[in-house]
């Protein structure tokens, strides 16, 4: 969204925005019925620009005052007395603490405020029918304090001078605590430079004898002067220079430190070349707060605000939403791969149960060994098949008691094992028999803190140690937390896998039939 700065002055009202080149002028506005008329068609023409006023204005007036250091809700009761004591007719004013006391000390206080309400009345009367968003009313003296608060510099006595526009000549005092007074003087633009420069060193003359009136400053103490003149005003600064010669006990005209100097300091944008440049490049890149507009006049400042913190919302909201939905897909993905091979599995016993009925079916009825036969073939195969989900409650008994392993997978397979009879050399059938009743687990999982490695092993080794305490159990750890072997080297494919699946141990645990099975098998 485009921003527009609105420069008011006592002669004329400029609109100006920021380019690649600097302060870029829009249009000027006069102070009278055709200036307001060419203002509001001009507001309704850029509606949707944010607006900000700068003023630089005779009638903004300066006060300080000294109060006791109170709590911050007793502070803000005493600023809002005070402003309605001194400023009562003007809304545009601002009281802010600049120094602040200790305990049983006093706070220095800065009041400031625009005694000429008219033509800001005006401006933002204008703004607020086309429903503007105006984010803040600012002063060029107080924007300057920014400024050099910014530079941190510890001048005791500082004077600085500077143009807004062609006739002008604000001056401004500062001290370490910050701005103390700033005055606006004009000039004839239009008189010669000798003319101008002998006029801005009698007005340095003046400030600094007003200083020493008001005790703002000791009249042995000696005044530093920084002149942040445009290249049309450069020039002056030599005269200005052989004026004050006489006066250099008090006085001191900082050559060195001028416009281009105080641009460099601050780290301004390298096109700034004049005080408007620097002014503007403050205001809009710096976010400076606001300084004279009152609540009611930002209304629509706020508006915007909300938007546009609504609409970032709901960009990070769909750009959440984006993550959860891949995030489900994946997921997605993972549990039809899972259901793929639990078909598969299914299948598998299916058939198996097929080929069983079919065997029931072509034995003899009528011959009772026939039926002995199909008898035992059913309490071999069926009714003691192992079961999946007893294998998985006994293994979770087991895995309870280790709360810093995290199960990744848990694989259950039967059958496929070669085993061999303790009481001699087994039949074919009987090896068949028992293998198929055979059971084999698969543990894969993650330790909670894979850098604490001594305590992960140990974990690992005592959890396969319970599982060797299995009937017919036999237990092969696959993977340690830290894992030494020289082959473990070697596999790089299984590195490869481990480190993408974030997997810390494995374990093979294999269940063989029991006694009562292979009894029976005999």
């Amino acid at each position: 969204m485009k921003k527009i700065v609105l420069l008011l002055t006592h002669t004329h009202l400029a609109a100006m925005t920021w380019s690649a080149q600097g302060a870029r002028p829009l249009m000027h506005f006069a102070h009278d019925a055709q200036g307001n008329a060419d203002l509001a068609e001009f507001v309704q023409r850029h509606q949707s620009a944010q607006f900000y006023v700068l003023t630089d204005l005779v009638e903004e007036d300066f006060q300080r005052d000294v109060v006791p250091h109170l709590s911050a809700r007793d502070q803000a009761q005493l600023l809002r007395r005070k402003l309605d004591q001194l400023f009562r007719a003007t809304p545009y004013r601002r009281a802010v603490v600049q120094t602040k006391g200790k305990r049983g000390q006093q706070d220095q206080l800065q009041l400031s405020a625009i005694i000429n309400r008219e033509l800001l009345d005006n401006i933002v009367e204008t703004l607020l029918a086309a429903r503007c968003a105006l984010h803040g009313i600012y002063s060029v003296a107080l924007l300057t304090q920014e400024m050099l608060r910014k530079l941190k510099l510890d001048a005791p006595h500082l004077l600085l001078m500077s143009s807004s526009c062609a006739g002008t000549l604000r001056q401004s005092y500062f001290t370490p605590a910050g701005l103390q007074f700033s005055r606006l003087g004009a000039f004839d633009a239009m008189q010669s430079i000798t003319a101008q420069g002998l006029l801005i060193a009698s007005e340095i003359r003046r400030a600094r004898q007003y200083l020493s009136t008001m005790r703002l400053m000791g009249r042995d103490d000696q005044l530093q002067i920084v002149a942040l003149f445009d290249t049309s005003m450069a020039e002056q600064l030599t005269l200005i220079a052989q004026e004050l010669k006489e006066d250099a006990v008090q006085l001191q005209l900082d050559l060195e430190s001028g416009l281009s100097r105080f641009i460099q300091k601050l780290k301004l944008p390298a096109c700034c070349s004049t005080w408007q440049d620097v002014l503007l490049a403050t205001l809009l890149h710096s976010k400076t707060p606001n300084q004279y507009a009152q609540p009611d006049m930002l209304r629509y400042a706020r508006l915007y605000h909300f938007g546009l913190g609504m609409q970032w919302a709901a960009a990070a909201i769909f750009s959440l939403g984006l993550i959860l939905s891949g995030i489900g897909l994946l997921q997605g993905d993972q549990i039809q791969q899972q259901l793929k091979l639990a078909n598969t599995q299914i299948q598998h016993e299916q058939s198996r149960l097929r080929e069983l009925n079919q065997k029931l079916k072509l034995a003899n009825a009528g011959n009772p060994a026939q039926i002995q036969a199909a008898v035992e073939l059913y309490q071999r195969d069926l009714a003691q098949w192992p079961s999946a989900e007893a294998a998985a409650k006994r293994f979770s008994q087991v895995f309870s008691d280790f709360p810093r392993l995290t199960l990744e997978q848990f694989q259950w397979q039967v059958g496929g094992m070669n085993l061999a009879v303790a009481e001699g050399q087994a039949s074919p059938a009987t090896e068949t028999s028992l293998a198929r009743s055979a059971q084999q687990l698969t543990i894969v999982g993650r330790v909670s803190d894979p850098a604490a490695y001594r305590q992960a092993l140990s974990d690992v080794n005592r959890l396969a140690e319970q599982l060797r305490q299995w009937p017919n159990a036999s237990v092969k750890i696959v993977k340690r937390p830290l894992d030494t072997r020289p082959e473990a080297a070697i596999d790089t494919q299984a590195q490869a896998s481990t480190e993408k699946n974030r997997v810390d141990f494995a374990l093979q645990v294999d269940l063989a039939p029991s006694l009562s099975a292979q009894g029976e098998a005999k």
